[in-house]
C-alpha cells in the first residue's frame, strides 16, 4: 500500500512538471487505444455475473466476427496462438511435417507450430511492406521440398507487394496457405477482406491489436470440410476457469486506467490501489519458445470476453478510419525527415496497426527522441521472433528490419 501510494505522488509530480514545463503529459500509446469506458463497463459487469450464457455469447460474437471480415465460418480461442494451432491442426499436418514463416514475426507463431511438433522452415521478409519475400520463398521451396503449409503475415496491417505471386506459387505447388491477420482485422484487399484469399486464417484481439478483448484469437475458413475440423478442434477444449476469467477481466480495466485513460496519470496509480497487477497473466520467453504446451493454452474465448469483443467490433470501422487518417500524418512526417515510409500495393486498403518506419540503429535502440513527438515508440520486432533472443542466417532483410525498423501508434 505505502508503495502504491509513493507512486501516485511521483507520477501526479511528473505531470504536473511536465504540464509546467509545456511537454505532453500523456503520450500516444501502442496499446490500449480501443478500450474505452464502454468497454471497461462490460468487463466490470461480467466480474461477478454468474448468470451468463457463455455458448450464446460466444456464437453472437463469432457470427458478428463473420459478417465483419466475410468469411463464412468463425471459431474463437483464448489467445491468438491457440487460433493458428487450431489452423494447423484443421490441416491435418502431422509431427515433423514442414511449415514455412516469415523470419519476421512474434514467437508466438513459432511456439504454435512448435507445441504441435512440426518443423520451421524460415523465409526473408522485403523491405517494402515487410511481407514475405516471393525470391526467398522459391528458394526455400527449392532447397526444402515437401513443405506442407505457409504462413503469410499480413505485417503491421499491411498487403505485402509479393502476395500475388506468393498465393499463386501456393496453389500450384499445393502448399496449403494460413493467413495470418493478426495486424490485420478489416483491411482488404481489391475489395476481399483479408482472411479470405488462404485455405484459412487467424486473427487476434490482444491488448496490442486492432481491437482488443484483452486475450483472444479467432480462426476463419470459407471451407465447408476445414470448419468441421476447427469446430471439433475447438469442442474439444473447455472455457477457462471463472478465476482466470475474472483475472483477465481486471487485467482489462487496470490496463485501461494504466495505458487508456484520457487521464492515466491520475487513474493509473489510483487503479493500483484496487487492482492487484499479479492477476496479469502473460507467456514468458521461456514458456514461447518450449515444445510442450504452456500452462492455459488450450481453451476457448470465455463468454465476457466475447461480449467484449461484440462491443469492440461496433468501433472497428471508425478505429480503422481513425489509423488511416494518422497514418496520412506519418507519411508526411516520414518524406519530411527523409525516411522509408511502407509501401502500400495498389488496389489494397491496409489498416495500419503501427506506422513502421524504417531508420537508423541509434534510433531505435534510443527513442528517447520521441518524446518530442508526443509518442511512444515501438519496436516491432526486435529479433527473427521477437521477443526471444533467436539467430537466423541467409535472412539479410530481416536482419535490417531487426536493426533498424520501428512503428508509430495510430491510434489514441
Amino acid at each position: 500500500m505505502l508503495r502504491s501510494i509513493a507512486s501516485f505522488c511521483y507520477r501526479i509530480t511528473r505531470a504536473l512538471w511536465a504540464y509546467l514545463l509545456g511537454k505532453p503529459i500523456n503520450l500516444i500509446r501502442l496499446n490500449y487505444g480501443t478500450v474505452g469506458s464502454d468497454d471497461v463497463r462490460i468487463a466490470r459487469k461480467f466480474l461477478y455475473n454468474r448468470q451468463l450464457d457463455q455458448d450464446q455469447v460466444v456464437e453472437a460474437f463469432e457470427k458478428e466476427f463473420s459478417q465483419v471480415t466475410g468469411c463464412r465460418y468463425s471459431y474463437s480461442f483464448l489467445k491468438g496462438r491457440v487460433a493458428l494451432s487450431a489452423c494447423l491442426h484443421a490441416l491435418d499436418l502431422k509431427p515433423g511435417d514442414q511449415v514455412l514463416i516469415p523470419a519476421f514475426t512474434c514467437v508466438a507463431v513459432a511456439n504454435a507450430c512448435w507445441v504441435l511438433d512440426l518443423q520451421l522452415r524460415f523465409c526473408d521478409i522485403e523491405l517494402d511492406s515487410f511481407g514475405l519475400c516471393f525470391e526467398s520463398f522459391s528458394d526455400r521451396l527449392e532447397k526444402h521440398p515437401g513443405i506442407k503449409a505457409v504462413i503469410i503475415q499480413h505485417t503491421f496491417g499491411l498487403v505485402c507487394r509479393d502476395f500475388d505471386k506468393l498465393l499463386d506459387a501456393c496453389r500450384k505447388e499445393g502448399i496449403s496457405i494460413i493467413e495470418d491477420c493478426c495486424h490485420a482485422t478489416g483491411a482488404s484487399y481489391r475489395g476481399k477482406k483479408l482472411g479470405n484469399f488462404g485455405d484459412l486464417a487467424y486473427y487476434s484481439s490482444e491488448r496490442s491489436k486492432v481491437f482488443s478483448t484483452y486475450q483472444g484469437g479467432i480462426a476463419v475458413t470459407n471451407d465447408d470440410e476445414l470448419a468441421i475440423k476447427l469446430r471439433n478442434y475447438q469442442a474439444s477444449m473447455n472455457y477457462p476457469s471463472r478465476r482466470l476469467t475474472k483475472a483477465y477481466l481486471r487485467s482489462y480495466i487496470w490496463g485501461y486506467y494504466n495505458l487508456g485513460h484520457p487521464y492515466r496519470k491520475i487513474t493509473g496509480p489510483i487503479s493500483n490501489l484496487f487492482l492487484a497487477r499479479s492477476t496479469r497473466r502473460y507467456l514468458t520467453a521461456k514458456e514461447s519458445i518450449q515444445r510442450e504446451p504452456p500452462t492455459n493454452y488450450f481453451l476457448r474465448m470465455p463468454g465476457p470476453l466475447a461480449a467484449i469483443g461484440l462491443n469492440q467490433l461496433k468501433k472497428l470501422d471508425d478505429h480503422i478510419s481513425i489509423r488511416r487518417l494518422t497514418s496520412k500524418r506519418w507519411f508526411t512526417w516520414c518524406q519530411e525527415n527523409e525516411l522509408q515510409a511502407p509501401t502500400v500495393i495498389p488496389e489494397s486498403e491496409p489498416v495500419f496497426l503501427r506506422f513502421p518506419v524504417l531508420t537508423d540503429r541509434s534510433r531505435k535502440e534510443d527513442r528517447a527522441w520521441a518524446a518530442l513527438l508526443g509518442v511512444e515508440v515501438g519496436v516491432w520486432f526486435k529479433s527473427y521472433l521477437h521477443p526471444v533472443d533467436f539467430h537466423l542466417f541467409n535472412c539479410p532483410n530481416a536482419e535490417k528490419a531487426i536493426r533498424c525498423c520501428i512503428n508509430f501508434p495510430t491510434l489514441e
